[in-house]
């Protein structure tokens, strides 16, 4: 039935006159107020306007800005009465849901947010809704009620069928304009836009004020496959391409499940749709590969009545489907039983509908597995309900392949490194990696599983020689006598930075197909023979690796055997036989064989503990055991035992083991460097170890404790003290017919020790007064020198049980001094000048 558009118009606005205005107002107020709260932005309802074009079957829209009018224009369908009708109504659409994805009715009142006047022409249609035509505009309904306008639309493109002018108002203030120019913007607005809506191939937008022409294109390619779509996105800024992008599209009809349609939590609208679509788009380059988006995102509806910015997904790609959105539809609703339903269907179109079409095609099997792997997201309804479900699909199913283009899963691949590809195979892998039936990953899937878990090998040669895990496959080339893998394997080691740290790893090729460490193998020259009784000595390089990687043996110092190695060999063999006659030999031969040892120890080629038998001699022409002896002074050690001993401050018989001096013999006219080096061989034989023991040394302090403060008692009054159990809290006696002293000797190694006072020493102390002394000996095994402290004077800083004094404290509290070596001269002229009563000797 033809209608006339003018009197359609007259006929809508003459039944809202005629309805209750207070009714229809508090309609639309609700209306608006919900638009408001639905749109943040205020350029937010482009997207509808780009989704009723669409719905037109609109192949191309534009839309212009400029400060006084937004224009939009497309070529679609044009208005029927039924659309004039639901655009004069409130909450109603004449779009069939099944359809359409904006069918809720109330999009086009977002207009109202920001024009008073907005125009439409369409088929014949030419009204707007304008509120200054309303002289009580705050009483009626005006942005329900049409107005006709008798001009008709001029425009020199005839292509455009429908024109929507949104006249700005008077007073719009610059941030208004600024914040619709960037609702425009490719920021906000960008190419993917087009992508998923059905029908619009052209979209221009043209920002007056900035001086900007925007233009996406979208064009179909051809494809030999019905099982999904490739689209070009153009983007051109002022006539110059922009952006140029290809997308592999695949989708899906689902039938809505009865359980989420009578889900109370589903919008009356939904309840009875029967099904609706999922679509998934990769991105391609030009060749037809696929590339990752690295800002996957969801889309909602095609926009939905009300437009929706995209929402991170933690994908590699882009998904779509009619989502419902939160209130304000900043976001796509989390808890939804419907959301979560479109999120399994799209789940399920990837693993049985994207996943057999990339294995079937020759250029995406390889790569697919790293584009699909997603990242994490925080948002709930992807993370759980397709990213951590597709995580666990391509870690455990078929998805990957081997070296052999065999279709398999990640716990079935090992992944060789770059440096090793060529040195490893799949019978390798089976002895890394016995009974688990594991082979290499194809070459070209390495790199593109995304993080899929996958054993791999480490990519590094030197790892690959110096871990354990790696040494059966050592041991099989060599047994196999593999020549051409071990000359690959050195020429790859020659490129690490520090060669050298291969020294302590068994792997060089012998001559009889076992393996040697490189500080334990020889090049055999032919005019050097083994002595049968070495033969089992020496390990010697395969003559065919030496012949064709010279360089690799030279950077691992492998020097060629020598006379003079058999020779040294041959007296190392001879220690075993020296062992068991080492006390049967003249002195003359056992020096001469310690020379001989001593230079093999020093180019380590014995251990110290072969020679556990050998005597040394020593300064009383004895031969004993070097535990039993200490260095002599030509050998600088770090005391003076030698003279100590000659001067009888250590008597052997005080101590309860043997002390011998070392002779000199073995370095005479030996400079200081090898005198330091054969001091270092003695003290590894155990020469000095009387020293380094604790109660030895202990033992021999005190010993020289004792017979320093004998000596000083003899200087200063002629006879030794009487030595008593000390138990009772002193050493010695000491008996003048002017005085009785009580002594305790501290003798101390270090030149400024601590003492210590015991229980029983502090009793005395305090029993004997002034005729109680200690007498401290420091510095023992280098220079004893003896201090006298007065019992009573060091009374004064002691508690009533034992305790430890400082040197810092008794330092002060000293008496009398006695240096052993000049005492006596010192004794000498003290007596002459005030007697023994009162001696004072300094040193």
């Amino acid at each position: 039935m033809n209608v006339d558009p003018s009197e359609h118009i007259a006929y809508i606005q003459g039944k809202l006159m005629e309805s209750d205005p207070t009714f229809v107002l508090s309609s639309l107020s609700g209306a608006t107020e919900s638009l408001e709260m639905a749109f943040p932005g205020l350029g937010h309802f482009f997207m509808e306007f780009i989704q009723n074009s669409d719905d037109a079957k609109s192949e191309s829209m534009k839309i212009e800005i400029d400060k006084n009018f937004i224009k939009i224009f497309n070529d679609g369908n044009c208005f029927k009465p039924e659309n004039v009708n639901s655009i004069c109504r409130i909450g109603r659409s004449s779009k069939t849901p099944e359809e359409y994805i904006g069918y809720l009715g109330v999009g086009f009142k977002s207009v109202f947010l920001v024009s008073d006047c907005p125009h439409i022409y369409s088929g014949g249609y030419q009204f707007r809704f304008d509120k200054k035509y309303w002289d009580n505009n705050e009483d009626i309904p005006w942005q329900l009620i049409p107005v006709w306008i008798d001009e008709p639309l001029e425009l020199p493109n005839k292509i455009w069928k429908t024109k929507f002018i949104l006249k700005l108002p008077d007073k719009v203030d610059e941030k208004t304009i600024q914040k619709l120019e960037d609702e425009l913007s490719p920021e906000h607005l960008n190419n993917r836009i087009i992508l998923f809506i059905r029908n619009i191939k052209k979209l221009e937008i043209h920002d007056k004020i900035r001086g900007i022409k925007r233009k996406i294109i979208k064009s179909k390619n051809k494809s030999k496959s019905t099982e999904y779509e490739i689209y070009s996105v153009e983007e051109y800024a002022n006539d110059q391409l922009r952006n140029y992008v290809r997308w592999l599209v695949l989708r899906k009809k689902c039938k809505v499940k009865e359980e989420i349609r009578k889900d109370p939590s589903t919008p009356k609208s939904r309840k009875n749709i029967i099904e609706r679509e999922v679509l998934v788009a990769f991105k391609l380059d030009n060749q037809n590969s696929l590339l990752k988006e690295e800002k996957g995102t969801a889309h909602t509806g095609v926009f939905s009545f009300l437009p929706l910015k995209e929402a991170k997904s933690g994908l590699n790609f882009l998904i779509q489907s009619d989502f419902i959105t939160t209130t304000g539809r900043t976001d796509i609703s989390r808890d939804s039983p419907w959301n979560k339903w479109i999120a399994g269907e799209i789940l399920q179109l990837i693993i049985d509908t994207c996943v057999p079409i990339f294995i079937k095609n020759e250029l995406w099997k390889f790569k697919y597995t790293d584009i699909l792997y997603p990242g994490y997201v925080e948002h709930s309804l992807f993370e759980e309900h397709i990213n951590k479900q597709l995580r666990s699909y391509l870690q455990s199913s078929n998805v990957l392949f081997d070296s052999e283009n065999s279709q398999t899963s990640a716990d079935k691949l090992v992944s060789i490194g770059d440096e090793l590809e060529d040195l490893i195979t799949n019978d390798d892998i089976q002895i890394i990696y016995p009974n688990q039936k594991k082979k290499i990953i194809h070459p070209n899937c390495k790199g593109y599983t995304g993080l899929i878990k996958i054993d791999e090998i480490p990519s590094s040669v030197f790892t690959f020689v110096t871990d354990i895990k790696y040494k059966s496959i050592f041991k099989n080339k060599a047994k196999s006598g593999n020549i051409e893998w071990f000359v690959k394997l050195y020429n790859k080691l020659l490129k690490i930075s520090n060669i050298k740290r291969l020294t302590n790893e068994e792997l060089i090729l012998t001559d009889n197909k076992d393996l040697a460490r490189p500080d334990k193998v020889y090049i055999k020259n032919q005019d050097v023979s083994i002595p049968l009784e070495l033969k089992d000595n020496y390990k010697i390089v395969h003559p065919e690796i030496v012949a064709r990687n010279k360089e690799f043996m030279e950077a691992l110092s492998i020097v060629p055997l020598t006379e003079e190695h058999i020779k040294n060999d041959l007296k190392i063999k001879d220690i075993q036989v020296t062992k068991e006659k080492w006390k049967e030999f003249p002195e003359v031969i056992k020096i001469e064989k310690i020379k001989d040892y001593k230079r093999l120890w020093s180019e380590k080629r014995i251990d110290i503990r072969d020679l556990s038998f050998l005597t040394l001699k020593t300064k009383s022409g004895s031969w004993s055991k070097p535990e039993d002896i200490i260095l002599s002074a030509e050998y600088n050690p770090s005391h003076n035992l030698e003279n100590i001993l000659k001067t009888k401050f250590l008597k052997h018989e005080l101590l309860n083991f043997p002390i011998e001096v070392l002779s000199s013999e073995f370095i005479k006219g030996e400079d200081n460097e090898k005198i330091k080096k054969w001091t270092d061989f003695f003290i590894e034989l155990k020469v000095d170890s009387i020293v380094v023991d604790t109660e030895k040394r202990k033992s021999i302090v005190r010993n020289i404790g004792i017979m320093t403060s004998k000596k000083y008692e003899l200087k200063r009054i002629g006879k030794e003290p009487e030595e008593i159990n000390d138990t009772i809290g002193c050493d010695m006696i000491s008996r003048h017919s002017s005085e009785i002293r009580y002594i305790e000797v501290k003798g101390r190694s270090k030149p400024e020790p601590d003492i210590d006072i015991t229980s029983n020493e502090l009793k005395m102390l305090k029993e004997k007064g002034n005729n109680y002394y200690i007498y401290i000996v420091i510095d023992a095994l280098k220079n004893p020198y003896l201090k006298t402290v007065r019992g009573q004077r060091i009374l004064g800083i002691l508690g009533n049980l034992s305790v430890d004094v400082p040197h810092n404290k008794w330092k002060d509290l000293v008496e009398y001094e006695f240096n052993s070596n000049i005492g006596t001269e010192l004794l000498k002229k003290n007596i002459q000048t005030g007697g023994i009563s009162n001696p004072r000797t300094n040193g």
